[in-house]
C-alpha cells in the first residue's frame, strides 16, 4: 500500500510516522538547518506528541528527545500517515 503523505501538523497525534521528504526549499535555510540538527531525515520515526491550543508550537518525539518546533517549520516535514511504524 502506497504511503499517505501528510504534512506533520496534520498528522495524528501520538503514534509513531515515518518522515518521507523534508523540504530544504531556500525560503528558510535557518529552518532546514534546524531540521537537520534535530534528525529529523526521511526514514526516522517521529511522533508529533501535542501542538499547543493556537497551533504553534507543536511538541515533536525524536529518538526519545522531544523539541518544540514552529508550525510553519514542520509543515516542511512530510510523513507517511497510514502505516506509521
Amino acid at each position: 500500500m502506497p504511503p499517505t503523505r501528510t504534512p506533520l501538523p496534520e498528522a495524528p497525534p501520538r503514534r509513531p510516522l515515518v518522515v518521507l521528504d523534508v523540504d530544504r526549499g531556500d525560503a528558510d535555510a535557518q529552518d532546514s538547518h534546524r531540521l537537520l540538527e534535530l534528525g529529523v531525515l526521511p526514514g526516522r520515526i517521529v511522533t508529533l506528541v501535542r501542538t499547543s491550543p493556537f497551533g504553534c508550537p507543536l511538541e515533536i518525539e525524536i529518538e526519545g528527545a522531544r523539541f518544540a518546533i514552529r508550525r510553519e517549520t514542520a509543515m516542511k516535514i512530510t510523513v507517511d500517515a497510514g502505516g506509521g511504524a
